[in-house]
């Protein structure tokens, strides 16, 4: 699993759930969606219904699939638990690689799914050349927009609670995802990522998990904490905490929007108490 690549960063200190048993390996399957059907009971943002909703002829399982973008073939592992039903909305967890990893990498390293079970659809995007464009009218949130559209055509995705996580490069993607398109995401769970630019203001309060090591060799510690402050603002925490679960988390008081903080001491990785402690703060939203 590529661990990243990024060049350490400065920085001053300174919104998504049940468990079960993972799905089956990706296939080779290549396609672009376009299975959708009429709505049904399922409900995405604004209480109207999901266009997927009700297309029981949708796979389920884990397929590898093709989708165009600008003209651009993009590729992607597209997670579907065997326990989905199209007529109930259902989570959509985006989940974004390091820096020259793939998303069948990510889907392997993150294991979300066992801890998901039949409780979210999962998307693992492919970046060009296993890397990720942050700008906020770039390709890739571009990508985010396609893919989005897509799945919830195809699927009975809850609109109103779109996610995404990611390490490293893939937690650089999930900050910038949640600062330029909070108003499509109910939460977001970055690892050891950071913003490129640590002065950057977020429009949107969007709650946030995020966890970053203090021995971190690769993307350093600072600019994690500077990357927590810009969200403690943007949500309205002041400096208070209190533990949460899991331990080594801490939790804000914030009047807007949580924010939960996590430090370890195991480097630059996803940590081992991340893919728990992430579905349970998404499944709490």
């Amino acid at each position: 699993m590529g661990t990243g690549g990024v060049s350490a960063m400065g920085g001053s200190t300174g919104r998504a759930g049940s468990a079960g048993a993972t799905g089956g390996a990706a296939g080779g399957t290549t396609g672009t969606g376009g299975l959708g059907a009429a709505g049904s009971t399922g409900t995405g943002a604004g209480g109207a219904p999901a266009p997927g909703c009700g297309n029981t002829a949708a796979p389920k399982g884990a397929r590898n699939l093709t989708i165009q973008v600008n003209g651009k073939a993009r590729t992607y592992v597209l997670f579907v638990p065997n326990g989905y039903d199209a007529t109930r909305s259902i989570p959509l967890i985006f989940a974004w690689h390091s820096s020259g990893a793939s998303g069948a990498e990510s889907r392997r390293y993150y294991k979300l799914e066992p801890v998901t079970g039949d409780g979210a659809i999962i998307v693992y995007p492919d970046g060009l050349n296993g890397a990720w464009d942050l700008s906020a009218n770039g390709v890739d949130m571009k990508f985010f927009d396609v893919l989005l559209e897509s799945i919830s055509t195809d699927y009975c995705v809850d609109q109103a609670r779109v996610f995404s996580t990611g390490y490293s490069f893939g937690g650089m993607m999930s900050h910038s995802l949640a600062c330029d398109r909070g108003s499509k995401l109910r939460a977001f769970a970055p690892m050891a990522g950071a913003f490129f630019d640590g002065t950057k203001s977020c429009p949107t309060p969007v709650p946030a998990w995020i966890a970053h090591a203090s021995n971190d060799p690769t993307v350093s510690f600072a600019s994690g904490q500077a990357a927590r402050d810009i969200w403690l603002k943007t949500n309205g925490c002041g400096t208070t905490t209190m533990p949460t679960s899991p331990s080594p988390c801490v939790a804000y008081q914030c009047s807007k929007e949580p924010v939960i903080w996590c430090v370890h001491t195991d480097g630059h990785v996803w940590p081992s108490f991340a893919s728990k402690g992430v579905w349970a703060f998404f499944s709490s939203l």
